[in-house]
């Protein structure tokens, strides 16, 4: 009765919106209210509830997703996602009428799973989706949004269960265990809200009263419901999609089956089957055990000690039989170390060993963390890092032309070394789910001694480590969570995303404002992100009060930023933690975008 009272309230107050209204509301992160609605009018069958939910389903960008335009880059991650779940539940609750939607959440899946994820299955960097195929330019301290994972495997379990493909089982084993299980701190069970794609940082960790964020609660809900998605049913079929040790009740069948495994330290599985009926009559059951796609050669399969060769269709290996009570099956699925490169810079490369990413551990030292957003730990890199591999006596390709020969298992041990590297020995590949007392790199540039693509990638570095240590404060321009902790204030002026930047412009006699940290013992600077303009513009920078400069934005006719430096004079500063920045346009709409950063001259 109430939660039928609260749907009966939104929908009072939806079916008031205007259409300027539901745009405004459609462009924050409103979490997955048209996958609720759905849900609830499944229980309550009131149409009025479906309609609520209509309105929080953003038509243009189905439309823009199923006709294959990857218009993603810019926006939020984890406000897009469950607005896909939500287009699915539409699909699922109201039937073959609106296929359109579950077409657009398929298109969705693949846009996100094929060009903006990383090796772990996570995506997304400071929040935001960005170009496709551009990640290894995007790899950050703030990679990978572990909110992030815990929908697309929501969506992903749905769209299992519609059509049976066997890709969504295997995207599901990989974000399960290298970004879910690997979030966690398996001695706290506290976890992580960002996860670094960048060398050299370090896993940091959610605490019981003082850092409790939206990764933190979905993260308790993963692990409540690690059974989640290893095996579904239906009539007489049963899909063995994921290998961890656990038991399966079938009540339907009268069937418990037991599943042994301790992938990717054995390469085993062992499914044994118990007739729960008092007689114990044998039925016709068929078992699809999923044959993932990082094996390594045919794997075998025995049913009671006996070698079988069972069909193999879709990527399912399926038994069709009569089964008894005390039937065993024995499967084995070879694994072996591979490699995956980013789409941007095929040189970069992650390591695997079956389904689990390998990441090297880089020490404990300088462990000191930082703040973003709103009171979001995360780890800081003030050291250069070491973040490439030389091939010693060939070329970079020659090196993997001959991986197998070059990446070696260590003993009795599931650890990796280099060989025929300048790091033989220095680097040590372990399970990233494991690596929670170092810094790690998971992905790793090989270069050519003395090449260009080793000069660049050293000045480049040197580059952004000197940036990260000018840096006393920043703001990500336009995401509300770090404006909102920099005090944003203004009027006549609106956020949004151009050309795949977040902004924030303001109408001509409009203004807005910052407060951020500064240092008075040191010459300031304040480093601003423009926008070339098409037509005649200039915008005014304020510092409490007193102008600090006028930038004539250059009349252009590009799509392009530019970077500017300006000095801030030290009676500015002098005796002040923190000084209100604010920006006013004169005669057109302007603004900023990206990071506006204080930092020391």
């Amino acid at each position: 009765d109430l939660v039928n009272k609260l749907g009966d309230w939104v929908a009072d107050r939806t079916s008031r919106w205007s259409k300027e209204l539901q745009s405004t509301v459609l462009a924050v992160e409103y979490g997955g209210m048209n996958d609720c609605l759905y849900n609830l009018y499944q229980l309550t069958g009131n149409p009025r509830h479906a309609e609520a939910a209509h309105q929080f389903d953003e038509i243009s960008l189905f439309e823009a997703i199923w006709e294959g335009k990857d218009i993603l880059k810019g926006k939020h991650a984890n406000t897009m996602i469950p607005k896909f779940i939500g287009a699915l539940n539409r699909y699922l609750t109201l039937g073959e009428s609106e296929v359109f939607y579950r077409e657009a959440a398929e298109k969705f899946w693949d846009m996100v799973v094929y060009h903006h994820s990383y090796i772990t299955g996570g995506n997304s960097e400071s929040e935001h989706f960005g170009e496709p195929d551009l990640l290894d330019a995007r790899r950050s301290d703030i990679t990978c949004e572990t909110c992030n994972s815990y929908n697309m495997l929501k969506l992903t379990r749905e769209l299992f269960k519609l059509t049976q493909d066997v890709k969504y089982a295997d995207f599901y084993e990989t974000t399960y265990i290298n970004a879910i299980l690997s979030s966690q701190n398996p001695d706290t069970g506290m976890t992580m809200y960002f996860q670094p794609m960048a060398t050299g940082y370090f896993k940091v960790y959610s605490s019981p009263f003082e850092h409790f964020w939206c990764c933190t609660g979905t993260g308790m809900e993963s692990f409540t419901k690690l059974n989640d998605s290893l095996y579904f049913h239906s009539g007489d079929r049963l899909y063995v999609n994921q290998f961890i040790s656990s038991t399966l009740d079938w009540a339907e069948q009268q069937v418990k089956i037991t599943q042994s495994s301790d992938l990717p330290f054995s390469d085993t599985v062992q499914l044994s089957f118990e007739l729960t009926d008092t007689c114990k009559k044998e039925r016709r059951l068929s078992v699809r055990i999923r044959i993932p796609y990082w094996t390594a050669g045919e794997p075998t399969i025995s049913l009671n000690g006996a070698n079988i060769q069972p069909e193999v269709r879709d990527g399912y290996a399926i038994i069709d039989r009569l089964w008894k009570d005390g039937d065993s099956l024995h499967i084995r699925i070879p694994m072996k170390a591979g490699y995956s490169s980013l789409p941007d810079a095929p040189n970069v490369v992650g390591f695997r060993y079956g389904p689990v990413v390998l990441s090297a551990g880089l020490g404990q030292d300088d462990w000191v963390e930082s703040k973003t957003g709103v009171n979001v730990s995360i780890p800081t890199r003030r050291m250069l890092i070491k973040d490439f591999v030389i091939p010693q006596g060939m070329s970079v390709q020659e090196w993997f032309a001959g991986f197998d020969r070059h990446f070696i298992q260590k003993d009795g041990e599931l650890s990796f070394v280099l060989r025929n590297t300048d790091a033989d020995n220095r680097l040590v590949f372990t399970p990233h789910f494991k690596q929670h007392s170092e810094r790690y790199g998971i992905y790793w540039r090989f270069v050519e001694a003395d090449s260009n693509s080793l000069h660049e990638h050293l000045e480049k570095s040197q580059q952004e480590q000197l940036i990260r240590e000018a840096t006393i404060d920043g703001i990500q321009i336009g995401n509300d969570q770090y404006e909102l902790q920099h005090q944003v204030k203004g009027e006549w002026t609106h956020a949004g995303t151009w050309e795949g930047l977040n902004g924030r412009r303001a109408e001509p006699g409009g203004w807005f404002s910052y407060e951020l940290k500064v240092d008075p013992e040191a010459k300031n600077g304040l480093s601003v992100t423009f926008s070339y303009g098409s037509r005649a513009g200039s915008i005014e920078i304020w510092v409490d009060g007193k102008m600090l400069a006028t930038e004539s934005i250059p009349l252009e006719r590009k799509r392009a930023f530019y970077d500017k430096m300006f000095e801030i004079p030290a009676e500015m500063t002098a005796g002040k933690a923190a000084v209100e920045v604010k920006f006013s346009p004169i005669q057109n709409l302007n603004g900023i975008y990206g990071m506006l950063r204080s930092v020391k001259l």
